[in-house]
């Protein structure tokens, strides 16, 4: 509350002062009793340590559970790990400030009001299984539905939240034991009525309900109703000139909540929106504002001013699985023969391209003709629906796009997507709507503009430009890789050290076994153009046949996992190498692993991820 004291007498101003914390808050004077001092001090260690927790349980998600019966088998005994260690940080606690009377079954009992988020949670976890394995019939269907709990996102986050509030709760509980005990009083302050009641004004200041002669005042209001939100802070210093900061700095600091992080990332943010008005100039707003609810741009929109390319690469990856995989093309570089015969049908079916550079291209026919679907270029989209007439329309003219069921729509004209699968859509129209709008408001991601063309050498001045506007780093991804670059790879092969990842992982003309390995994999699954040359190939078989695997070369990585379809993928297109149970996923395509054990994953995925970036 505000506090005047400029009218006490001065016996009355130092007793004031010597019970209250005083702060300029954005031009109010706000005093905080110094008894809340003690709340917050006990608050902020408990919240430290339901992070600790949180991360704990995260940690054991990653590198510990497998699988559902990992968890239920080992979950419950993992968070008593967690309570009990928080319940000995407790007792420790109220020992150092005098309360001797607390032992371990003692503030389990006090704590037993004010916690079971965890009980509750994973409880119903299993009764969810119990639930799903009585309506299994088959052994395959009950493998199933387990890894679909286990593997679901929600399962994770809620557990590990729920150790969270369970210890941080445990704050309130020492705050009664220290009561009790009549040597310390501290009321609870910041109630949860408090924080809705500060939530609903947030809000009325969101929707724009609050006047703007009342705006500070009641920004005023939330931070002292419940200053643990870093969302008021935010509002308060976008609504405040920075000369007033300074004492909503301290404010925050007092309440430990991360102050000068905030700051610091509203500057950048800032800082990207200048860099993303530059890069769509007067059309920045309009497309902001076409692409407000699209995530997929908000999730790289700030990307794009640097290196446009590959960040709709990234996003466009981001998406990979079955249907996206077999039905879609990103169009870039030196196309495999399968993607070059679908363009040339498309040509001839219904886009007679001219001086335009495809981009993206859906094959929307059963058996991969391509002579239904749409194609994407620099200047136009090109479609045609079975049975239909064919039409396309220049880019600069498209006002309008929405889905509805297996169709797109754009500017009133249908595009059929039949073959996306239905939970596949909204992220495919998603992806489609962003490539559609960036390039209409900006031209300079198109192949023309030299951004795709990794054929052309840039001069050194035009190197330096790219070098700067961050589309390369060298010119060294603009050329082909140098003898050199592959010798030094084949030395870093032979100088794996760990003898359990190099019993799988070679290199050419190695010996006789090795020479029988490559020409497996090259019959089976990676058949090379005549200028490639084969780098690494990784060998995830059994009994040494190679016909699993990967092989890098120059230009490509070939990729088959046992039953399914091989895969090749442009070096130059990658753009995310990372690690997912015994997958590892280059462009969230699926290497299987299996034969690495999961003690050495990190490490080959470090290598392969070397082998890779050297050669792009």
């Amino acid at each position: 509350m505000v506090q005047s004291v400029h009218n006490e007498t001065p016996a009355l101003v130092q007793k004031f002062q010597q019970n209250t914390e005083v702060f300029n808050l954005l031009g109010y004077e706000v005093s905080i009793p110094k008894a809340t001092g003690a709340y917050v001090s006990i608050r902020n260690e408990f919240q430290q340590l339901a992070q600790e927790a949180w991360n704990r349980m995260s940690w054991n998600f990653d590198t510990q559970y497998r699988s559902l019966d990992d968890l239920v088998c080992y979950g419950e005994d993992d968070a008593d790990d967690i309570f009990d260690s928080a319940c000995e940080y407790a007792i420790n606690l109220l020992r150092s400030k005098g309360v001797y009377n607390i032992n371990m079954n003692r503030f389990i009992e006090v704590s037993l009001g004010y916690i079971g988020y965890w009980e509750t949670n994973f409880d119903d976890i299993q009764e969810e299984l119990a639930n799903a394995l009585g309506n299994a019939s088959t052994s395959a269907e009950v493998s199933r539905i387990k890894s679909e709990i286990f593997k679901d996102p929600e399962t994770k986050r809620i557990l590990c939240m729920s150790v969270y509030f369970d210890v941080f709760f445990f704050h309130r509980a020492v705050i009664e034991c220290l009561n009790d005990s009549e040597l310390l009083k501290i009321a609870e302050s910041y109630t949860s009525s408090e924080q809705e009641e500060a939530m609903i004004i947030y809000s009325n200041i969101m929707n724009g309900s609050v006047r703007n002669e009342d705006l500070g005042r009641m920004i005023i209001e939330i931070l002292k109703k419940y200053p643990f939100e870093l969302d008021f802070y935010e509002l308060a210093l976008k609504y405040t000139s920075e000369e007033v900061h300074y004492g909503l700095i301290d404010y925050a600091r007092y309440f430990n909540m991360p102050i000068d992080e905030l700051i610091q990332n509203l500057h950048t943010d800032a800082e990207n929106r200048e860099r993303l008005a530059d890069f769509f100039g007067e059309f920045t707003v309009e497309l902001e504002n076409r692409l407000q609810y699209n995530n997929l741009f908000q999730s790289i929109k700030f990307e794009l001013p640097e290196d446009p390319i590959r960040a709709i690469q990234k996003v466009f990856f981001s998406l990979q699985n079955e249907s996206i995989i077999s039905y879609v093309f990103l169009l870039q570089g030196d196309l495999d023969e399968r993607a070059a015969k679908k363009l040339e049908n498309v040509k001839g079916s219904y886009a007679p391209i001219q001086d335009e550079n495809p981009i993206l291209l859906f094959d929307n026919t059963a058996f991969g003709s391509a002579k239904d679907g749409f194609l994407i270029t620099d200047q136009r989209i090109y479609v045609h629906n079975m049975l239909e007439k064919e039409w396309s329309s220049d880019l600069q003219e498209i006002q309008e796009m929405y889905l509805s069921d297996n169709l797109m729509y754009i500017d009133g004209k249908s595009v059929g997507i039949n073959l996306i699968s239905s939970k596949d859509r909204d992220d495919f129209y998603e992806f489609v709507e962003l490539l559609l709008f960036v390039l209409k408001y900006n031209d300079r991601i198109g192949i023309n503009n030299r951004y795709l063309d990794y054929n052309w050498t840039p001069s050194a001045e035009q190197s330096m430009n790219y070098e700067v506007m961050g589309t390369v780093s060298t010119t060294s991804n603009w050329v082909m890789n140098t003898d050199e670059v592959i010798e030094d790879i084949k030395n870093r092969v032979l100088g794996i050290r760990n003898v359990d990842i190099r019993k799988y992982v070679f290199i050419e003309n190695e010996n006789e076994k090795v020479i029988k390995k490559f020409q497996n994999a090259l019959e089976s699954y990676a058949n090379l153009e005549f200028d490639e040359r084969p780098v690494v190939l990784f060998d995830n078989t059994v009994f040494g046949s190679a016909k699993d695997g990967c092989l890098i070369t120059n230009r490509r990585i070939y990729i088959h996992n046992m039953l399914q379809k091989p895969v090749s993928i442009d070096i130059r297109s990658i753009i995310s190498v990372e690690l997912k149970d015994t997958d590892l996923l280059i462009n969230q395509y699926a290497v299987g692993i299996n034969m690495i054990s999961s003690s050495d994953r990190a490490e080959f995925k470090a290598h392969m991820e070397d082998y890779i970036n050297r050669l792009k």
